[in-house]
């Protein structure tokens, strides 16, 4: 039921409390829906590129994607803004951590976590440079997923209390 007659693939769908979806794919797309998906529309002209995933975190969201693009709304994506971070490795996964941080990970180990929903990241690359996917916290752990697996993430400012 999405409107997507070039056929672009789907990469990410994430959910806030309130209901609202967001799913986030290829040449920049970005759809809504506000009615726990009983409908959606596109969000045009946020990113020409793609976007690998979309983080509710609270009022705001944040996509992300190629080259460390990253934006951010406050308004359950009615307009949005470019983020700056001091990062250009592609972001593939990320995520809202138990203790409200939001963590991002990408190509080249690259690990950005933000304490203020969204406006800003702080940027470390994991050691061993590999690509992640995915990011969690668990027991007060934070894990990564990539191409080396499972490790933890070793960044004192992505750590849960």
């Amino acid at each position: 039921g999405l409107d997507n007659p070039d056929r672009y693939h789907y990469y990410s769908i994430a959910g806030d409390k309130a209901g609202h979806l967001y799913l986030a794919g290829e040449a920049g797309l970005l759809f809504r829906s506000v009615d726990s998906g009983a409908s959606w529309e596109r969000i045009e002209n946020v990113y020409d590129g793609t976007l690998f995933g979309v983080v509710p975190a609270g009022q705001a969201v944040v996509a992300f994607g190629l080259r460390g693009n990253i934006f951010r709304s406050e308004d359950q994506g009615e307009s949005w803004q470019k983020v700056l971070a001091d990062n250009n490795n592609s972001l593939y996964g990320g995520g809202l951590l138990t203790d409200g941080v939001i963590a991002l990970v990408g190509a080249g180990g690259a690990v950005l976590i933000s304490h203020d929903g969204g406006n800003s990241f702080t940027v470390t690359i994991q050691p061993n440079r590999s690509t992640l996917s995915s990011i969690v916290s668990i027991d007060n752990k934070v894990l990564a997923v990539g191409m080396s697996g499972v490790e933890l993430v070793k960044h004192s400012e992505a750590q849960s209390d």
